[in-house]
């Protein structure tokens, strides 16, 4: 932790900073390749079954806590503050090869996550108030997973390129009144998450898995007179699959 001043107030500045998602540009040409690369493994494959499937994701926002003074002279703590349950809708696939133990299971979800933000407000060592809301973010996520077939269970880990779409600004709504420095949503760049998961399909027609994720990158704290707000998320996923080509 380090600390640097605005005007006449020191503020603690913490931060926490990741490996960065590869600008836009990259992402475009990175999921041409991975299409390509779809096509080639469909044109190859022996068994393709797909379907529609949902969820619920039990997120928190990992970011280390910081200070700073408001207009008032009172102090504020920032930090996570606990478990926000959102849920994912989307399509789904899985794809197989002869004689080899191995699936990919690409998707294309729409996903809500975010975490508790609390805010505790000090003044001579003393709290005066705390507050605990929701930070939201919408998101399209698109897991390229490979899976180990251990019919009817599987084991897969895997990439997920993560685009944000929407966010209901709980930390700027809750901060832009109270202080002097500028407040940034920094959210409209793609991230890249990693999942790991076990599932079973169950018949014919359905599918269950249990996920976890995270991210690769993202920062969250103080820093050169700006409040960042890229996060990095954490989740466990439950999610209930149907395929729609199966009898």
């Amino acid at each position: 932790m380090a600390s640097r001043k605005f005007g006449s107030r020191k503020v603690e500045i913490s931060t926490v900073t990741k490996i960065p998602f590869p600008n836009i540009h990259s992402a475009i040409y990175a999921l041409a390749f991975i299409g390509l690369l779809l096509i080639s493994l469909v044109g190859n494959a022996q068994d393709i079954k797909w379907g529609a499937r949902a969820g619920l994701n039990f997120s928190n926002l990992d970011f280390d806590s910081f200070e700073f003074l408001d207009k008032d002279g009172i102090k504020l703590n920032v930090s996570s503050d606990g478990v926000y349950v959102g849920y994912h809708v989307g399509v789904f696939s899985q794809i197989g090869f002869t004689n080899i133990p191995l699936m990919f299971n690409p998707e294309i979800l729409y996903s809500t996550t975010g975490g508790k933000i609390k805010i505790m407000e000090s003044m001579n060592g003393a709290e005066i108030n705390t507050t605990s809301e929701n930070q939201i973010y919408g998101r399209l996520e698109v897991p390229l997973i490979v899976a180990l077939d251990l019919s009817p269970f599987r084991v897969s880990a895997g990439p997920v390129p993560t685009f944000f779409l929407s966010n209901n600004k709980t930390l700027t709504n809750l901060l832009e009144d109270r202080v002097n420095i500028d407040i940034s949503d920094n959210f409209d760049s793609p991230v890249l998450s990693f999942q790991i998961a076990f599932g079973m399909n169950l018949g014919k027609k359905f599918a269950i898995d249990l996920k976890y994720e995270d991210s690769f990158s993202g920062e969250t704290g103080v820093g050169q007179g700006v409040i960042l707000a890229k996060p990095t998320s954490q989740q466990f996923i439950f999610s209930l699959g149907y395929f729609l080509n199966q009898n």
